[in-house]
């Protein structure tokens, strides 16, 4: 009976142990790890998809601008000189003669006028008469004004109460006594009265009046030209010859100053020099008579025949015949403006900037401007929106290029194929 109950007992045990090991079994097959192997391929997988979606994907080409060449012209329409006819002290029958003349060769021309033609200092009365007369020069649209002092007369040296002596271009010694503040009355005062009496005109250039030498030999005092570099742009000398562009100094840009005993066998050469040599000439002329010159007075007869010459070489797009005033405007803007130009599929993109004040340096500068050689012509769409249609030249160096005129800090011109 013994014997019974242990088999009995074994095969309990037996019974108990078969199945926990099969119920362990069960459990390790249900958390069973992928294998090693089995692993890297499934991420192989992953990343070769990844790979092919990566080069299936299209990405646009960005398109960057190209650099253009563009030059700013030392001369407006990209001419070779600039020829200014200046007219000094105001004499009516002189105004006449180049009213006359311009009109008939399409010249322009600046009118150096002193204050006292139009009013007078001591008594602070406007001159009706005379106004009259030079504001219908001004209508003509053949001149502008630059101041020419106030009286003409000479001022001393620091714009303090001051006497002393002074000569004339003659030879004569004269003494002075003058009043502070006479400096600023012949600078600033000329232009004050000048710009009141004739509103169009913004009368920013001084012309040096020949009234003298101080004893110590200076003609213009320091003080002098610091006073009129408060109030204008530029002066024109009363002698010098030839002036480069843009001028070595804007305060003392030098003319040629007329006088009895020439003719246009030596002006006429001026205008040559100033061609070949890419620089500015100013006429000076005082007095222009219709008989026998004296003094730095010259004949109509001689004077005719150089406007003739400037105006056949303006025809030739040789000349630029400008202001005084336009002429220091421009040859500033030379000197300190920049060009940008870039052409991005079919469009080219120029503009012009400079460090300039914008409200007084305002003239359009003439760029030269590359196009590619199959544009025959150019539509120029300018900041305002207005377009114009442009000519395009063969060049040498550049290839096809045009002229476009552009104001300094105006903003972008859109160049397209005409």
């Amino acid at each position: 009976m013994k014997n019974i109950k242990k088999i009995i007992c074994c095969a309990l045990v037996l019974t108990i142990l078969t199945g926990a090991v099969a119920c362990g079994k069960g459990s390790s097959k249900d958390t069973e790890k992928v294998p090693e192997s089995d692993e890297k391929q499934t991420e192989n997988i992953e990343n070769t998809e990844g790979s092919k979606n990566t080069d299936t994907e299209k990405t646009e080409e960005v398109k960057e601008p190209k650099k253009m060449n563009a030059v700013i012209e030392k001369v407006k329409g990209g001419r070779d000189a600039i020829v200014v006819i200046s007219h000094d002290d105001g004499d009516r029958n002189t105004a006449n003669y180049l009213v006359s003349e311009f009109e008939r060769l399409d010249l322009r021309g600046t009118l150096s006028l002193i204050a006292s033609r139009v009013y007078d200092p001591a008594t602070g009365e406007r001159k009706e008469d005379n106004i009259e007369f030079w504001q219908g020069i001004l209508d003509t649209g053949r001149f502008n004004i630059s101041s020419h002092t106030m009286t003409h007369s000479f001022w001393g040296m620091t714009d303090e109460e001051e006497e002393g002596y002074y000569s004339d271009y003659s030879g004569g010694t004269h003494e002075y006594e003058i009043e502070a503040g006479r400096i600023t009355k012949e600078t600033k005062g000329s232009r004050d009265i000048l710009r009141e009496i004739f509103p169009s005109q913004r009368i920013l250039t001084f012309v040096k009046a020949g009234f003298g030498i101080h004893s110590s030999g200076v003609s213009l005092s320091d003080k002098s030209m610091e006073i009129i570099a408060q109030y204008y742009i530029g002066t024109r000398w009363d002698g010098g010859g030839l002036e480069t562009i843009p001028s070595a100094d804007p305060y003392k840009f030098k003319s040629f100053m007329a006088r009895s005993g020439e003719d246009e066998t030596k002006w006429i050469p001026l205008v040559d020099q100033a061609i070949e040599k890419k620089g500015a000439i100013v006429f000076l002329f005082h007095n222009i008579v219709p008989g026998t010159a004296s003094g730095i007075s010259v004949e109509q007869e001689d004077t005719t025949k150089l406007f003739e010459y400037v105006a056949e070489k303006v025809d030739e797009g040789k000349v630029w015949c400008a202001y005084f005033e336009d002429a220091v405007i421009y040859t500033e803007e030379v000197r300190h403006a920049k060009v940008f130009s870039s052409i991005l599929e079919d469009e080219i993109t120029v503009s012009v900037t400079d460090d300039l004040d914008n409200e007084i340096y305002n003239l359009p500068l003439t760029v030269k401007c590359q196009v590619p050689d199959d544009w025959t012509s150019v539509m120029a769409e300018m900041p305002d929106g207005t377009v114009t249609k442009l000519e395009t030249f063969p060049g040498i160096a550049a290839g096809t290029y045009v002229h476009i005129d552009i104001v300094p800090d105006s903003g972008d011109v859109i160049l397209r194929k005409g």
